[in-house]
Formats: structure tokens, sequence, C-alpha cells
């Protein structure tokens, strides 16, 4: 049978045809569920459906004609979207990380035409976010286990090892004891035996139960575990790491009598301040935790000094200075406390550089160890101690006061004297 060829169409035929044609897409943008639009090769917008002025937040489809993509999708990337036209037709999706009303979004745009040089194209975008994030978790997920099952196998092969490190250690604390060995060469190894053993064991505490999975940049741009990072978030002074600071503390107030509570005052103190200069929650916490543990040196002081009624001679006086350098030699074993460490070694500093044991001044001076500074002289002074009677508070701050830009921080002093006694109420 023959088939006659088709009747050539007339122009206003063909009109007519991309008219309905047209008229048929439009029908289809608006009715669709996903989020569609119609847009001009400069990525202007033509039409827009239901689904997309929801997910703009827009009150109306006006809202979205006749402004750009990038108006309505804003991006980090200010030619995403003349490449997703420049680059068309293509298959897959591209997507970008939008700013939108409700919060930043992960959207997939697919463009399609019927050309590179097509009047109009519709695009369909996707939310993915929930997609990716759920994505991420996942991934976290896996690594996660990887870490915990990394770990576990730390422990058990490492177990035996610390172990031999700590009984080689007493041993060698005892032969030492003895005058067996050269005394200086053996504490050396001591120390040095002691700080790895608490480093490593600390490290594999800390990410035992992992929060999270972490990585930083290493030689050669490789990912590694970031230890601290993807830990618990646990270590700080007075939870993770107490089981080895608090026998410390303790025996500090049988040595000092009175220190442990001149610890958490000057603590308490701190922490203030440290809210009224406005520092963050972070510096606070380590504000803290530094001044809880300023004066853990005094260990290393006789009792016969630390317990002296009245005032030290001038020798006894040079012997009690050294618990800075002390006390920043005992925390410096611990790997979480080195921060902590640098406080204990610098609260007697002055800001003018006459205080000890380095003289820093100035800049030199962490704030927090200025911070620290004023509230352990001021505690220092307001409490009763063995050595000498308690000041009354409106003295003591007086003397803090008289101080300001030689021996403390003008600013804080200034904080200090505004607020000292909502300081000592029973709830700061």
């Amino acid at each position: 049978m023959n088939h006659l060829p088709d009747k050539p169409r007339t122009p206003d035929e063909i009109n007519e045809a991309i008219a309905r044609a047209r008229d048929e897409l439009t029908h289809m943008i608006d009715l669709n569920p996903q989020v569609m639009l119609l847009v001009d090769p400069s990525n202007v917008v033509l039409r827009a459906n239901k689904a997309l002025v929801k997910l703009l937040g827009l009150s109306h489809y006006n809202d979205a004609l006749q402004r750009s993509l990038a108006e309505l999708f804003p991006c980090d990337d200010p030619d995403f979207f003349d490449r997703l036209m420049r680059d068309q037709p293509h298959e897959e999706d591209r997507e970008a990380d939008i700013s939108l009303p409700g919060g930043p979004r992960s959207l997939r745009f697919r463009l399609v035409g019927a050309g590179r040089h097509a009047e109009q194209f519709a695009m369909i975008v996707y939310d993915a976010t929930e997609q990716k994030q759920e994505a991420e978790r996942t991934a976290k997920e896996h690594k996660k286990e990887a870490v915990e099952a990394l770990v576990g196998g730390l422990m058990h092969n490492m177990n035996q090892p610390l172990t031999v490190m700590l009984v080689r250690a007493q041993l060698l604390h005892l032969a030492m004891e003895k005058g067996t060995v050269e005394q200086d060469e053996i504490k050396k190894s001591l120390q040095d035996i002691m700080r790895m053993t608490l480093q490593v064991s600390e490290m594999v505490k800390h990410v035992a139960n992992p929060k999270d999975f972490v990585t930083e940049k290493y030689v050669g741009g490789v990912d590694i575990l970031d230890i601290y990072g993807s830990g618990d978030g646990s270590v700080d002074l007075i939870s993770a790491s107490s089981s080895m600071i608090q026998p410390l503390l303790a025996a500090l107030d049988a040595h000092d009598p009175g220190g442990s509570g001149h610890s958490e005052r000057t603590a308490a103190y701190a922490s203030f301040l440290a809210k009224k200069m406005e520092m963050t929650k972070t510096e606070v916490a380590f504000a803290q935790r530094a001044a809880f543990v300023h004066d853990i040196g005094k260990l290393g002081i006789p009792d016969r000094i630390l317990q002296k009624p009245g005032e030290l001679d001038p020798d006894e006086t040079e012997v009690i200075k050294t618990h800075s350098a002390l006390g920043y030699d005992i925390l410096r074993s611990f790997p979480s406390m080195v921060q902590e460490a640098d406080i204990a070694h610098a609260h007697h500093e002055r800001v003018d550089g006459t205080g000890y044991p380095r003289r820093l001044s100035g800049d030199d001076l962490s704030p927090t160890a200025r911070l620290v500074a004023v509230a352990d002289s001021f505690d220092a002074m307001y409490s009763e101690r063995p050595y000498h009677d308690a000041m009354d508070p409106d003295e003591a701050a007086a003397t803090i006061v008289s101080r300001a830009g030689t021996a403390f921080d003008a600013d804080i002093v200034k904080v200090f004297e505004a607020n000292y006694r909502e300081m000592l109420s029973p709830d700061p």
C-alpha cells in the first residue's frame, strides 16, 4: 500500500503546533510535583511551578518570574548556572550548595532542551540535602566503626608493652633510690618512659568511644586520623584526666593545708572573670581548668616552707618561687595539659616584666595567664592561710586595683573592680 507524503505545513500551522507544544510544556510544569521551571538561554525564569515557589519560600509565582537563576538560587560559585547552560545538552545532574531562607540546601539541577540554540529550556531541580546528609552519616558511621576496631586492636596489642614500661619505670625508680646507678641519667630515662606511657594511654582512651571521624592533612596531602577531633570530647582536667590529676591535688592539699580550697576558689574566680570579659565558652572552660591546677608545682616545695607560720626568709622565698617551673614540668607530662602547663608556669609573671620565673611581660603573657594571675592573687590575699591572716575583701580588691598596669593587666583589673562583689556572692 502506497503512503502519500504528508501535506506541507503552512507557517500558521507550524506556529500553531509550536504554541500547542509550549502550552503542553507549561501545563506539565505547572502540574508537576517536582520542582520545575522554564528558562531562556540567558538563565532568566519564564515560568515557575508551585513546588518551586514552596522551595524558595515565595508568596507567588510572579516573585520568581523574570529573575535570573543566580538570583533565585544564590551559591558560592557565581558562574554555576552560566556553565550549566553553556555545557548543555548533558545527561548528568549538576549539584550546588544553595543558600535559601530556610537554610543551606544541596540542590541538583538538570537542564532539558532541544539543543544549544533552543529558545527555552525546562529545568528540573532535585533537593538532595537529606540524601547527602544521610550518605555522610552512613560514611561516618562506617568510619567510626573502623576507628573502634582500630582502637580495640591497639588496646589489645599495647596493653602488655605499656605494662612492661610501667614496671620498668618502677624498677628504675627503685634502683635510683638505692643509688646503684647514675641518678641524673636514670631520672631522665624515667621521666621519658612515664611521659610516653601517659601520652599513649591517654590518646587511646580519648578516642575509645569516637563521637566523629575527623581527619587532618599530613605530609603529601595524606589524610590522617585526628585523635582529639574524633574523640568523645570529654578530655578535660576535672573529668577524663581526673584519674591522674586528682591524686596529685589530694596530695597537694595534705602537703599545703588549704591548697585545694585555694585552687577551687581561684578556678571559680577565673571562670567568673572570663565570662565578664566576654570570652568564648571554650576560653572560659580553659581558664577554669588552668586556674584549678596553677599551684600543682607546690608538691615539690618542702613542708617546712609551705607550712611555715609567718614570713619566709630570702632563701626560702627563692625556693617557693620554683613552684611555677615545677608545675610546668608536672603538667606538661599529660598530653591534655600542655596549655595548662604554660599557665602554671606564668601565673606569677607581671605585665611590667618584674615577675618570675622568666620575667615575661606584655603580649608575652597570654590573656588567660593574666586573668589567672588576678584571680590567684585576690584569693591569696582574701583567704586565711597558715602564714597570714585573711584580708578584708575590699582591702584585697584595692590592692589588686593599685597594681593595675604593673603587676596586673589593666583591662582585667577594670572588669575585676566592677564585679568582684558579685564574684564573692553565693551564686555569682
